[in-house]
């Protein structure tokens, strides 16, 4: 097909990708009264996102023809940064609602748009978490560290063009943007996806 898969996401999803970047908070960060909970909270909900993501592409990895197409596993990083904060490791225990959510080629391509696509907003938010962190004094972010925003522009570019060969039809291209508006909805909340519960054990516990 003549017709660009990546092109037609962006285009179709435009609205979702604005709402989604407003229930997050994302240009908050840009103010100079964002706060270290607010940052807290920003870097959970994503870290829930990309439980849900990586377990949705795990669990579909037969249907994928090109492993190299699949975003770099995000999960330690936000892991790391959220210890941090409040030096307390993350466990989560989550159970998916509808594992077969992202069950076709097209529909996995939709989610993982959404995915590699906000890499490229990050590189910027970086730079904004960078400035922060030192008011905050915690270390360096591991999800928001500073790639070269150009190198980031060359990858995106590269996984476009391999994606855009795998759609072949009207109907793909149709499945994947459905698909990539619901991905939307996942970050702006997983809690609609699965059932999440921290399985630290609680103070009460430990002294009982």
């Amino acid at each position: 097909m003549n017709v660009s898969l990546t092109n037609q996401l962006r285009k179709a999803t435009r609205k979702e990708h604005a709402y989604t970047e407003s229930k997050m908070n994302a240009k908050s960060i840009f103010s100079q009264k964002y706060t270290l909970k607010e940052y807290h909270d920003h870097l959970l909900q994503l870290y829930k996102a990309h439980c849900l993501v990586n377990e949705y592409i795990n669990f579909n990895q037969i249907i994928l023809p090109n492993q190299s197409i699949v975003p770099k596993d995000r999960r330690e990083d936000l892991r790391i940064d959220l210890y941090q904060i409040n030096n307390k490791n993350v466990e989560l225990k989550y159970t998916i609602k509808d594992l077969s959510l992202f069950r076709s080629l097209p529909k996995l391509l939709g989610l993982m748009y959404v995915v590699k696509g906000s890499e490229l907003g990050g590189s910027i938010i970086g730079k904004k978490i960078e400035e922060h962190r030192l008011s905050w004094k915690i270390a360096p972010a591991r999800f928001y560290n500073l790639i070269s925003h150009d190198q980031l522009i060359e990858d995106w570019k590269q996984w476009c063009k391999n994606i855009n060969q795998l759609a072949d039809s009207e109907k793909f291209i149709q499945e994947a943007i459905d698909s990539a508006k619901i991905a939307f909805s996942l970050f702006t909340n997983p809690e609609k996806f699965a059932e999440f519960r921290d399985v630290r054990p609680s103070i009460s516990s430990l002294t009982a």
